[in-house]
């Protein structure tokens, strides 16, 4: 009876060093150093808080990158490329956010003049310097505010959408993802 226990420990553990063997030398999966964006989902709700009253949204976004470089730390953020002199430059925001609003049937860009308007930072998703593929979900809440309808020109109930891409640290932009049609709650 012990031998047939033994013969079958044996075969176990054999077994389970074959798997942890295989699992070990598997590649890490090989994705493109440009980053890629995919739409999980895309939340509203009406609030009114003491600070603000409007639509608060939340993207929800998937990313791959080949090698990491995603996300600026705040020290970061203050050195070229992002600012210069103080400045904050073009690169500054690594999430880019565009909304449109549907106003006679078309859709027209909302512009929010010298205000970056929606766009925002993430932190490093890895706070390595080693280049190695990463993937996972962005989640990044932004308000569309009561008082903005009052200058943007986009108003209640009217259809909006948005554009997103992220940029990695070696400046690289991802695709650009189209999120379905909201209507606006704002009061």
């Amino acid at each position: 009876m012990l031998k047939k226990i033994l013969i079958r420990f044996s075969t176990y553990t054999t077994i389970l060093t074959i798997v942890f063997t295989f699992n070990a030398c598997q590649k890490p999966p090989e994705f493109s150093n440009i980053p890629s964006i995919s739409l999980l989902n895309i939340t509203k709700i009406y609030k009114e808080t003491d600070e603000r009253k409007g639509d608060f949204v939340t993207l929800n976004i998937n990313f791959k990158d080949g090698d990491g470089d995603l996300g600026i730390n705040d020290s970061e953020s203050l050195l070229p490329p992002y600012t210069v002199d103080s400045i904050q430059t073009e690169y500054f925001y690594n999430l880019l956010v565009t909304m449109y609003y549907k106003s006679n049937n078309q859709w027209k860009i909302v512009n929010f003049g010298s205000n970056n308007g929606l766009s925002g930072q993430f932190t490093r998703l890895q706070e390595s310097d080693l280049k190695s593929p990463i993937k996972g979900t962005i989640s990044y809440d932004f308000v569309i505010d009561n008082q903005a309808q009052n200058t943007l020109g986009f108003k209640k109930n009217d259809s909006i959408k948005f554009d997103i891409e992220i940029r990695d640290r070696a400046l690289n932009k991802s695709n650009i993802i189209t999120t379905n049609p909201l209507i606006l709650t704002l009061k």
